[in-house]
């Protein structure tokens, strides 16, 4: 550490970056405290906080990764006289327990936090002495020693500490500086819930944002819209952005990856991205390098699942007895009953005999899911690194469906020249989709077959009698496979594998002006495979002769962005904060796709055999085509202004210009501003 009449706060601040400890104090005392300077390498820690010691009077006490600085160090004075110990709550204004809330007693360094319940207990309290409880973003509580209050303390926001940073486009402010609406997760909100969906950990936890799935597919695409949707006949999704770059949905990232999610929901915040933001804009934020010693991180969870409830379906018996009923109704005659199920008088045999609900068949599994992070991180003061490495195992509710991923992401950032940084990103991922979901095994049909085919188990009965020989929904007795084999009959396997690779120049040109160029390239591929048994509904359909057949499809897709943005941050005469940006921006994306498919392959034939080898079958279809490329330039700009932090403006514009439309029609103007 190099630090020149430096600030006590920044000091705690890079000790707590190297030494991943937290400090905590009484603002006024550090505030009051004077400047220092420090210069030491490899040296304990404990050296350090001497030197701060004997500049600033300052003292520490550690407790565990906690350390607590005051003015008055704990001694044989302060032991003497009568002390106490205190036990109590830390909630909020919902009554929710706040973990990590600092109690300790002021002047002094003797303090504790806060347990996942919210609880503390603070030993050696003199009589008389004040209790400061304390946590960012609320106000600091005092209490006296004696107060029954601290049996259960209520803490309250407080909008004067809003110092939050959030990313609002093309940069980020602090949160008490934003004139417009926006949601904010963050990433200690996202790891209370252990799930590799970031559906799953984003439910619910902000206002005016709806956040569900399209479907109960592992693979189900996140369906996010933000205060409802804005059109009848188009897509409602909003703009997505990684880190800066585009990207159709987020379904492919790691919630432990995430660093922070904040989602831009009214137009003054959205008009910088044009007409792209209409229906808001989610900026995801993901974990960036820090500075300190290399550490080795490893998360994983293993969870098991369980239908939550089943539909009552009738058992043998009643199955059997509704089609007597059926048939007698129906040709008032039980020939083809009793050719299927045996006399009337012998019925009573079926309540004895094994029934079979298909619901626990196809459904009522205990799919188990895996989920492995193991991240390494660390660096210099010049150069930073974060690797993770994400392994994710389901396997699905319907029988046959799974899913796996696994992601790579590196993070470098390094510092050139003392006001030039390079920041890079490079992110692989694959993704594996095994099943055709409802597609290959229909519930309602499931839920609908008949729990036992009677006589005619195991029978050979003529496919195409089916107006002699139907149950009473209409459905051929005669259909030789059950919900089990339908699955069979209907293979799919669908591959993706995704490469990004981003870098970023970062140049401070002088103070409050900054100068950024943004650069990063994406290419996906992916594999869609299918195969349809002999007697799958695909083979049975006219012309397929009730033989195999197969498909394939291959996409891909490359696309790059270039963003230019120069900022400018300054206060003047202490009352006018200023904030400036003009940025340039240029998108391209394009996809080709592949698709053949064959039929008629032999009856026998093993859904990998002819996807191994279309030549077996007779060809159907060789189709391909390259799309046209998506083209977008942009120009953009933002004014922030605000007059002694109270009095607040905000003014947007952006002209994009896009090759999807007619020459002479291909650009637009969005302008927005907000006043508060």
């Amino acid at each position: 550490m190099n630090v020149q009449n430096e600030t006590v706060e920044n000091v705690f601040v890079q000790l707590g970056k190297q030494t991943g400890l937290k400090f905590f104090y009484d603002q006024n005392v550090v505030n009051t405290a004077p400047r220092i300077s420090i210069k030491v390498k490899n040296s304990p820690l404990q050296t350090v906080l001497d030197k701060i010691t004997e500049q600033t009077n300052l003292f520490f006490n550690r407790d565990n990764n906690t350390i607590s600085v005051g003015k008055q160090k704990i001694g044989n004075d302060v032991l003497k006289s009568k002390t106490r110990t205190i036990k109590g709550t830390v909630v909020d204004e919902t009554g929710e327990s706040v973990i990590g809330a600092t109690v300790m007693v002021k002047g002094t360094t003797n303090g504790v936090t806060t347990n996942l319940d919210g609880n503390y207990t603070l030993n050696d309290v003199p009589d008389g002495a004040t209790i400061l409880i304390s946590y960012i973003g609320y106000q600091t509580v005092e209490l006296k020693s004696g107060s029954k209050e601290l049996a259960k303390i209520t803490l309250k926001e407080n909008s004067e500490l809003l110092d939050e940073v959030v990313v609002l486009g093309y940069g980020n402010i602090r949160r008490s500086d934003v004139t417009g609406s926006i949601a904010s997760v963050s990433s200690e909100s996202i790891s209370k819930v252990a799930s590799a969906s970031v559906a799953d950990a984003l439910a619910g936890k902000m206002a005016g944002v709806q956040i569900t799935t399209t479907d109960g597919a592992l693979d189900a695409e996140i369906s996010i819209r933000v205060r409802g949707g804005g059109s009848i006949t188009q897509d409602n999704s909003p703009l997505f952005l990684v880190d800066g770059f585009p990207v159709d949905d987020l379904s492919g990232i790691p919630p432990t990856d995430i660093e922070s999610i904040d989602v831009l929901k009214e137009a003054s915040m959205t008009a910088v991205y044009g007409a792209r933001g209409a229906n808001g804009v989610v900026i995801v934020t993901t974990k960036n390098p820090k500075m300190g010693k290399t550490s080795v991180q490893f998360n994983s969870y293993v969870q098991t699942r369980t239908l939550a409830g089943k539909l009552p379906v009738m058992n043998n018996y009643e199955f059997v007895m509704a089609e007597y009923e059926y048939q007698m109704i129906r040709k008032g005659s039980a020939d083809t009953f009793i050719k299927n199920f045996g006399y009337y008088d012998d019925i009573d045999l079926y309540k004895y005999t094994d029934s079979t609900d298909w619901q626990d068949e196809v459904l009522g599994g205990n799919p188990i899911s895996q989920y492995y992070n193991l991240t390494i991180s660390g660096g210099s003061e010049k150069t930073k690194f974060n690797l993770s490495y994400n392994r994710n195992k389901d396997e699905g509710q319907l029988i046959g469906s799974g899913l796996s991923r696994n992601n790579i992401i590196l993070k470098l950032n390094h510092e050139l020249f003392r006001n030039l940084k390079l920041e890079t990103n490079a992110t692989y991922r694959t993704r594996t989709i095994d099943g055709a979901g409802t597609s290959g095994t229909n519930i309602v049909t499931a839920l609908r077959f008949r729990p036992t085919n009677g006589l005619t188990s195991g029978a050979s009965l003529d496919p195409d009698d089916d107006d002699e020989n139907l149950d009473e929904d209409g459905n051929s007795l005669n259909q030789r496979y059950t919900p089990l084999e339908e699955n069979k009959q209907n293979y799919r396997k669908r591959e993706e594998t995704a490469i990004s690779l981003k870098a970023a120049l970062v140049w401070d040109m002088f103070k409050g002006m900054q100068f950024r160029s943004e650069y990063g390239i994406s290419t996906t591929d992916s594999n869609d495979d299918q195969f349809y048994g002999a007697l799958s509904g695909t083979a049975s359909a006219a012309g397929m002769n009730n033989m195999p057949s197969a498909k394939r499809t291959k996409t891909h897709k490359e696309s790059y962005r270039l963003a230019n943005t120069l900022t400018y941050r300054n206060l003047f005469r202490k009352i006018h904060n200023v904030n400036l940006m003009l940025g340039q921006e240029i998108n391209h994306s394009q996809n080709n796709n592949t698709f053949m498919s064959a039929r008629y392959f032999p009856v026998s034939i093993t859904a990998e055999a002819a996807l191994e080898n279309f030549a077996l079958g007779t060809p159907h279809q060789s189709t391909s085509y390259k799309a046209a490329p998506d083209r977008t330039a942009s120009f953009f700009g933002r004014a922030l202004y605000d007059y002694k932090s109270r009095y607040y403006a905000t003014f947007t514009f952006r002209a994009d210009g896009s090759t999807k439309f007619a020459p002479g029609k291909q650009w637009g103007v969005f302008p927005a501003g907000s006043i508060a």
